[in-house]
């Protein structure tokens, strides 16, 4: 008898073999209550909280966001990685979900700022430093900036951006300050 209600997902003995006693037999996993485990690294320890609510997405199911709540943070720092393991808590009442996907996700930490967040790709590295390149008044512009990775492919800016600028999302080979350039609309 299995302390909850759920399906077998793998089996470790045949029908008819000889067990013994304490032998795990079975596997099972209940779909309709899932837990992620997450690898935080430690720079974010301090903004981490029971009870945080968690938007994800889950490989192999396009832009579907879901949701979970955090509810357990490990009290030590994986040694090798200098990673906090954290669990996530999901509700899967329809069971769309199965254990073993892959997700990526945000755990909200705090009420929500006005950020600025861009492509990974506007990041130019000159030798004043790391910055994006604005186009004001039809002209090229560096701004140097301070940013933190959210994701591979986007960044949030800490310093140097107000918001509303616009910058070239992509590397501008030759580019110089005072350069001329034109806007095409988006085909």
């Amino acid at each position: 008898v299995a302390p909850f209600a759920g399906a077998v997902s793998s089996r470790q003995v045949e029908p008819g073999q000889w067990v013994e006693p304490n032998r795990k037999l079975f596997t099972v996993v209940d779909l309709k209550h899932l837990e992620i485990e997450a690898s935080i690294p430690s720079q974010h320890l301090a903004q981490l909280a029971v009870g945080q609510n968690v938007r994800f997405r889950v490989e192999g199911y396009g832009d579907s966001n879901f949701e979970g709540r955090l509810v357990r943070i490990n009290p030590s720092v994986q040694a090798g990685t200098r990673s906090v393991l954290a669990y996530v808590a999901v509700d899967n009442p329809d069971k769309r979900l199965r254990a073993g996907l892959f997700v990526s996700g945000q755990i909200e930490t705090g009420t929500p700022q006005n950020v600025i967040r861009l492509p990974a790709t506007a990041v130019q590295i000159r030798k004043e430093g790391r910055g994006v390149w604005l186009v004001r008044s039809g002209k090229l512009a560096w701004q140097a900036i301070e940013f933190e990775h959210i994701s591979a492919d986007e960044i949030q800016v800490s310093r140097g951006l107000k918001g509303g600028e616009q910058v070239a999302v992509m590397q501008l080979k030759g580019a110089s300050v005072g350069l001329p350039v034109r806007i095409k609309p988006a085909a």
